[in-house]
């Protein structure tokens, strides 16, 4: 496993994309790259929505067609790339606790219980039904992306919501494993 800066080339980064092996890629994949790429990609974007048109279907997206769908999406990820590039490289519209307001706790409810999900965070565009989901592990105060998806229901599945938060953990398992305790020394994996 890797890591990469996203947006800060140099000195102190607090967002960095996970690099590693995904299910049906046999080389190692940038996870955030790889997400912006299907949210920009026209036909992964409607083969998703016919797969899932039912949900689409849904009241609450008050009869959006597919192609409003798509335009949708694709304007949701290149506003939300913008808006991630200009809190990570500092932009002066944004404060620094910027990337720690748009990522919030995975699972309020579990971490309300257990308190074992403190570094499972989850972010959005700050639209009221925005479609796309990216989640991050947690780690010295970065943000680390390990996966994202299209939702169009009100909750995960059980299954879903497994998958991701099982990433985040092996993210977190891989970096004690190899002693990196500080942001400063994840590219140095």
């Amino acid at each position: 496993m890797k890591f990469r800066r996203i947006f800060v080339e140099k000195g102190d980064c607090r967002l960095w994309s996970s690099i590693g092996a995904l299910q049906g890629f046999s080389k190692p994949v940038d996870v955030f790259k790889n997400l912006f790429d299907q949210w920009n990609d026209t036909a992964y974007l409607y083969q998703f929505f016919q797969a899932y048109a039912a949900d689409l279907a849904d009241p609450f997206w008050r009869g959006m067609s597919i192609d409003e769908a798509i335009d949708q999406v694709r304007q949701e990820a290149l506003d939300f790339e913008i808006e991630l590039r200009n809190m990570d490289t500092g932009h002066p519209a944004y404060g620094p606790e910027a990337l720690s307001n748009i990522f919030q706790f995975f699972d309020k409810d579990m971490y309300l219980l257990q308190g074992n999900n403190l570094h499972h965070k989850k972010a959005k565009p700050d639209l009221q039904d925005s479609m796309i989901r990216i989640y991050a592990a947690e780690f010295d105060g970065a943000y680390i992306v390990t996966g994202g998806l299209l939702k169009l229901t009100k909750q995960l599945t059980p299954d879903a919501a497994a998958f991701e938060k099982a990433k985040m953990k092996r993210v977190l398992q891989y970096l004690k494993s190899e002693k990196v305790y500080s942001r400063l020394d994840l590219d140095t994996i």
